[in-house]
């Protein structure tokens, strides 16, 4: 298994010219952001089309407006994340310029927009346009703020500086999707969906912060790329939609 893992290592870095480039396993993360956005049309597609034949347990599970939306907004965005791993390479070193910064921290900016929004929408007690509109709000908001997390945590120049800036980023959402996943429904107001919808995420995080810590150590690096990889990656792609 870790001679395995040390050879998805080996390929996910492997550069063409100097020390950027494109890895094989960057060209299979974009190929799985293009798949899960067709998925997540034709999942809207078919959902519509059998609704609209009058199909009752399709007709049940159609889902708002402001949810097809939100769909439609992740699917575009899953086509920008492909395309910025595609033309934007992430350095082996792990020293990002500014602009590459920028534009992974708009990638990142941007999934959080959609992942969380769509946490707001569900814990909304009405689904009408002002309920959207203060949504929208709290997602901009929030994004905004994720986009100068993720910035300064790319340009730091200290690796122990970092990790623990981006480790505890990651444990703050985790510990969000949690609350919100076990808190007593007469505390913190949420639709059902919400709770099924936070428990994902929650396990998502914690698969994430543990792919993460092996991957800063030296000892475990290869281990924590097979665990981000085939986890983080292809697991979230596959469980998502």
């Amino acid at each position: 298994m870790s001679t395995f893992c040390k050879n998805v290592f080996d390929v996910e870095f492997v550069s063409y010219g100097g020390t950027w480039g494109v890895g094989a396993l960057q060209l299979c993360v974009s190929a799985v952001y293009f798949v899960e956005t067709l998925v997540l049309i034709f999942l809207i597609r078919r959902q519509h089309r059998l609704a609209y034949r009058g199909e009752s347990e399709s007709s049940d599970l159609v889902i708002f407006p402001q949810f097809v939306t939100v769909l439609w907004v992740n699917a575009f965005i899953n086509i920008y994340i492909a395309i910025t791993f595609v033309f934007v390479p992430i350095p082996i070193n792990g020293t990002y310029t500014h602009s590459n910064a920028v534009l992974f921290a708009v990638t990142n900016s941007l999934q959080h927009f959609v992942t969380e929004g769509v946490l707001f929408l569900l814990m909304e007690k009405g689904m009408g346009a002002r309920s959207a509109y203060q949504c929208f709000w709290k997602a901009s908001s929030w994004a905004a703020f994720v986009f100068i997390i993720r910035y300064l945590n790319y340009t730091v120049e200290h690796r122990s500086t970092q990790f623990v800036t981006y480790l505890a980023w990651l444990i703050l959402v985790a510990v969000i999707y949690l609350t919100v996943w076990i808190a007593p429904r007469h505390k913190l107001f949420r639709r059902p969906a919400a709770i099924r919808y936070s428990m994902f995420w929650f396990f998502y995080h914690v698969l994430c912060i543990g792919d993460f810590i092996l991957q800063s150590n030296s000892l475990t690096v290869p281990e924590g790329n097979c665990l981000y990889a085939f986890g983080s990656v292809f697991g979230f792609a596959i469980a998502e939609p």
